[in-house]
């Protein structure tokens, strides 16, 4: 019984989910958001594709906060989704998140940053690249700072 449970949890999660994302009200965006912090992979997996999918302006938000949160996991769905909205007011926050050690949680924060496009990101990008140690995420800092300076 342990896995088709979990199987059909999963899809009638699933189902809500896009059911929330067809309604696009307030409620159902912080619903969806909230499934984020599912403990289940494939929920938050879903609840992520479903708020990239959705791309609404009032997701920014309650994101935002997230990228607060305990889980490295649900930080790194939130500066994902954040990318992918490309609102502006998510630029400093993200900022925030520099300071990071979780390499993964920053190639993410610097990618959403490259996304948003917002110009005043590039002076503190500079800065993290002078201190960043890992490699790949340096690599990600030059490309979006590349891309900055170009646009």
């Amino acid at each position: 019984m342990g896995s088709d449970w979990k199987h059909e949890r999963y899809s009638i999660k699933a189902k809500l989910l896009d059911e929330l994302a067809k309604i696009k009200s307030n409620s159902s965006i912080k619903v969806i958001v909230r499934a984020l912090r599912d403990k289940d992979y494939a929920i938050r997996n879903k609840a992520r594709k479903t708020l990239e999918e959705l791309n609404d302006e009032r997701a920014v938000i309650p994101l935002l906060k997230l990228l607060k949160h305990k889980r490295d996991y649900v930080r790194t769905s939130a500066a994902q989704i954040l990318g992918e909205i490309g609102d502006s007011r998510a630029a400093e926050p993200l900022l925030e998140c520099l300071s990071e050690r979780n390499e993964s949680l920053l190639r993410y924060v610097v990618e959403a940053l490259g996304k948003i496009g917002d110009k005043r990101v590039i002076k503190p990008l500079k800065q993290s690249l002078e201190v960043e140690k890992d490699d790949k995420v340096k690599e990600a800092i030059k490309e979006i700072l590349t891309n900055l300076e170009k646009s």
